[in-house]
């Protein structure tokens, strides 16, 4: 039997909330806020990506619009990577 959009929206909750738990529960306390933080902000930007290929599609093919996303993704992970370095 198929879920309910309700029943799938909860458990996708739970489960960000499970693994939110985990790391306060393994992070050190003076950097739990920090920790707690960039996972919610990549949970978050997980979930708006396909809403931004979705508003680029509107003008654009598919495939040119997954491959520019793709791109500006890849682009961010070494200065991200980077900046990460500093904050600890």
């Amino acid at each position: 039997m198929a879920q309910s959009c309700r029943a799938r929206r909860r458990a996708r909750l739970c489960l960000r909330r499970c693994r939110a738990a985990a790391i306060d529960a393994t992070a050190p306390a003076g950097k739990r806020g920090a920790i707690t933080a960039a996972l919610y902000e990549a949970f978050y930007l997980g979930a708006g990506s396909p809403a931004v290929v979705g508003l680029v599609t509107l003008g654009h093919p598919l495939a040119s619009t997954t491959s520019w996303v793709t791109a500006a993704a890849a682009r961010l992970v070494l200065p991200v990577g980077a900046a990460a370095r500093f904050v600890r």
